[in-house]
């Protein structure tokens, strides 16, 4: 039992009460005029019904609020839930985003490495021609000065 039925139930518990022990006072007969229409009707009937319209006028607000309330929460969960999956949706075409940069980013390094040694490449290549059009002018020259008869300089 929830605290605010405790709450509703001891208030009804204490008008029970309070018409039990008042019951004699309650019980004389009262007139009433209501402009068109007069009626004698005992006290406590007429504040008991009273009460009994206004519990009634309070217990339909209470309900029609509580309606309200519980749609306000559907509707904002409903709105949550449309935020929450934009957010993923969104995280997600970010993660995705992230990926195809990084895969182009490393397509275009492996194209720079590539390019790299293949420069680092043609310049050795360049370098061994030039290492190996060195040496055979030396050995021409030797050959030349061995069959000139000169002597080769040391």
């Amino acid at each position: 039992m929830t605290q605010r039925l405790a709450i509703l139930f001891l208030v009804a518990l204490l008008f029970a009460a309070f018409f039990v022990i008042n019951w004699s006072a309650l019980a004389i007969p009262i007139h009433i005029n209501l402009l068109f229409y007069s009626l004698d009707l005992a006290n406590g009937i007429l504040l008991g019904g009273l009460l009994a319209i206004a519990a009634a006028v309070l217990t339909i607000s209470f309900g029609l609020s509580q309606r309200r309330l519980r749609l306000a929460n559907r509707r904002l969960e409903a709105e949550l839930l449309a935020q929450q999956r934009l957010v993923n949706e969104a995280e997600g075409s970010r993660i995705l985003g992230l990926q195809k940069s990084i895969a182009d980013e490393m397509t275009r390094l492996g194209r720079d490495l590539t390019a790299s040694i293949d420069g680092v490449r043609g310049e050795l290549r360049d370098t061994e021609h030039s290492i190996a059009a060195t040496l055979g002018e030396i050995d021409d020259r030797l050959r030349r000065n061995t069959q000139d008869g000169t002597s080769v300089p040391r």
